[in-house]
């Protein structure tokens, strides 16, 4: 009986012991550890804009019409300083249209197959050159982009700016013919009494590119 109860003492003692133990450890050895962070959720609207082109109608004249009565209805540059306009004013064609959302903020080209954009017309005179310029965009005047051309708005092969009402807006102007005009042999000076000659139909591809 004595055995029976020192090996049942023994045991208590060992555990009060292992108890004593576990309860000297740190408490940081039980701390559960935490983390934050942020991010953030973000929807973009961006301006719809789009430009649409039209096939531009120069006139139609007779054989024995001159460059010069061409000149004389679309207006014509001359070798002088500055442009002299036509019997047609400046806003005898349309371009197209540009239609962009309100206030958004936009600029286009329209650019021949000319040196520096210009309207090339493959004609019995050679390469005959005209400039696109802008008068109106819309309602909206178009600023003058040279002294060359004071009035006639934007030349087209530089770029126009404007800005988007909602609404499509019609890019109203102009094509004066030049004089002198740089080709693909060289400089060449237009003879503006030289009989229109054959008939025919001359044409040149537009391009349009539409920033916004």
């Amino acid at each position: 009986m004595v055995f029976h109860i020192a090996k049942t003492t023994r045991r208590a003692a060992l555990a009060v012991a292992f108890l004593t133990a576990a309860a000297a450890l740190p408490g940081s050895a039980y701390a559960a550890g935490s983390s934050t962070g942020s991010g953030e959720a973000a929807l973009t609207v961006e301006h719809q804009c789009s430009i649409t082109g039209a096939d531009v109608d120069l006139g139609t004249y007779r054989t024995t019409q001159t460059w010069r009565d061409v000149g004389a209805a679309l207006g014509v540059l001359p070798l002088g300083p500055q442009f002299v306009p036509g019997a047609r004013g400046l806003e005898y064609l349309n371009y197209g249209s540009v239609t962009c959302d309100a206030d958004a903020q936009y600029s286009f080209t329209i650019i021949g197959n000319g040196y520096y954009g210009i309207i090339g017309l493959p004609t019995n005179a050679g390469i005959v050159n005209f400039y696109p310029m802008v008068s109106r965009i819309g309602e909206i005047k178009a600023p003058d982009t040279s002294i060359v051309f004071p009035g006639a708005g934007a030349f087209a092969g530089n770029g126009v700016a404007g800005t988007g009402t909602g609404s499509e807006q019609k890019i109203i102007g102009s094509a004066i013919l030049s004089q002198g005009a740089l080709n693909n042999d060289g400089y060449q000076v237009l003879d503006l009494d030289l009989p229109l000659g054959g008939a025919g139909s001359f044409q040149d591809q537009l391009s349009y590119t539409l920033n916004f």
